[in-house]
């Protein structure tokens, strides 16, 4: 029975209530009164009501404070490394930045974003109006990144001079995938690429550790090329597609440089000295009706040039000899290749499928073209183009 004296102690009418009932039924045991039975049944319903609804408000404050938290770790970190280096030779610069994505992502949103690279001739640079990071607050591992707005990338060449890259993407989206501390996978997608003398309906690169061998494989793609100006000679139509995929080997110089620990160069010049090498699986350029498709091996030679040899295979291409002459007088790499590539059209047998099969020789910083039954002794190959240091 609730008395006065359990009420003082704090101790509920229906509590008490409840508290009889059950003594009733674990040391009576008679038949329960129908009000005991009643009196039970609203306890549980309430129990079963307002418990869930209690869980779930607790959840929610918890990820409401864990979000919060971590976003604000994230603020700080970024404000730390705004102007300085994030990873061996990397910069990173903002004007302004906002965290959003409440409750389950991370969303870091930057105005006048900059990424600077440190290199042989002066920094890389990548500026973009706008530039936004995602991640899921439970996944740290795997980020896609968006840019909007013009974009420039400027560097300085050989002989000192500045250059730049200006394009607009009607959509700039990228992915990147850390393992072990390390970034086991990146790609890039791009859409609708304009640029003054240049334009791409898609353009795509990917890079990953290669799961099966010590190896870093590469793809690069390009759809639906258009050229402006004098670029446009001898490809009035563009290009169909453009693509080559291949397999950079090994991979162990390019460990600390994943893991933002080493400077880039220095992994290229210990893989160039342990013998790496970019074998290419398959690389292919289409425009109007003419296919070439090649595979091969490059490596680096001691000025950081390109070294090596791929073999092409021409179809369809009865239009070169037209398409070489249709290209300005002005000394231009690609009038020399279409020159020679018609010369050989003409003097040199299809093989039993109807392609004209071919080598380009990459050596001393020099660029040939040459009959591929030819490619051991370099006998008719003609220089088409200078090939200048990577780094």
């Amino acid at each position: 029975m609730c008395t006065p004296a359990n009420v003082g102690l704090g101790i509920g009418d229906e509590f008490c209530s409840v508290l009889e009932n059950v003594i009733w039924a674990a040391f009576i045991r008679g038949p329960r009164p129908l009000k005991v039975v009643n009196e039970l049944m609203s306890f549980s319903h309430r129990f079963f009501l307002y418990g869930p609804f209690s869980l779930f408000v607790a959840l929610a404050a918890a990820v409401m404070i864990y979000w919060w938290h971590a976003a604000d770790a994230l603020s700080q970190r970024l404000d730390a490394e705004n102007g300085r280096e994030i990873a061996s030779g990397v910069h990173m610069q903002f004007a302004s930045k906002r965290i959003a994505g409440f409750p389950f992502r991370l969303d870091a949103v930057f105005s006048d974003f900059t990424i600077t690279v440190d290199s042989t001739r002066g920094p890389i640079v990548w500026h973009a109006n706008a530039f936004a990071s995602h991640r899921l607050t439970y996944d740290s591992d795997k980020v896609v990144m968006e840019a909007a707005g013009p974009q420039e990338i400027s560097w300085t060449d050989e002989d000192g001079k500045a250059r730049n890259f200006r394009f607009t993407p009607g959509a700039l989206r990228a992915s990147a995938i850390i393992d072990d501390g390390k970034l086991a996978r990146f790609d890039l997608d791009i859409i609708s690429l304009s640029a003054d003398k240049f334009a791409a309906g898609r353009a795509q690169f990917h890079i990953r550790r290669d799961p099966a061998f010590d190896a870093l494989d590469l793809v690069a793609d390009l759809q639906a090329v258009r050229f402006a100006g004098d670029a446009a000679a001898g490809f009035p139509d563009g290009l169909s597609r453009a693509r080559i995929e291949g397999r950079l080997a090994p991979a162990g110089p390019f460990a600390k440089v994943l893991a933002g620990q080493a400077d880039w160069r220095q992994a290229l010049d210990g893989w160039r000295a342990g013998g790496g090498g970019f074998r290419v699986d398959e690389a292919a350029v289409f425009w109007g009706k003419c296919e070439a498709t090649s595979s091969g091996a490059l490596t680096l030679d001691d000025a950081h040039r390109f070294a090596g040899s791929l073999s092409f295979s021409l179809a369809d291409c009865d239009a070169l000899e037209k398409e070489a002459a249709s290209v300005s007088e002005h000394p231009r790499a690609h009038r020399a290749v279409l020159t020679v590539l018609a010369d050989l059209a003409r003097r040199e047998p299809a093989d039993k499928n109807g392609t004209l099969p071919l080598t380009v020789v990459f050596k001393d910083g020099l660029l040939f073209v040459g009959p591929g039954k030819a490619a051991g002794e370099n006998v008719g190959f003609e220089p088409v183009g200078f090939l200048h240091a990577l780094y």
